[in-house]
């Protein structure tokens, strides 16, 4: 049985978010990880950077419509979306920058 991705698409842009994305070996099979910050749980992967990130937006998508359909508020952005250039790391390091909590910056600059 096959899930129809579209069927989870919410009005909700997935680029306001930070997705984390981290390469992995097990059992000497790479493959990438990828995880929302903002949205618990809300993770998925793929074997290929690209497919980790097609496969991330259709777990963001499903994350959002379970929590409208529980009525669960969905949680604005703290994280800072942040476009880089993916570098070859060592295996378990992720290939993400540091990011900052979208609060803590902004206190940051006001003060």
């Amino acid at each position: 049985m096959s899930i129809d991705p579209a069927r989870f698409r919410s009005d909700i842009d997935h680029d306001r978010y930070q997705a984390n994305i981290e390469r992995h070996t097990h059992n000497g099979v790479h493959f990438y990880a990828i995880d929302y910050p903002d949205l618990p749980g809300c993770m998925s992967h793929g074997s290929t950077r690209e497919e980790a990130i097609e496969n991330g937006i259709d777990a963001f998508h499903a994350w959002v419509a379970t929590a409208q359909a529980m009525g669960r508020a969905i949680p604005e952005p703290e994280f800072e979306p942040i476009l880089f250039e993916e570098a070859e790391l060592p295996v378990q390091h992720s290939v993400a920058p540091t990011y900052q909590p979208r609060r803590q910056r902004e206190l940051a600059l006001a003060a």
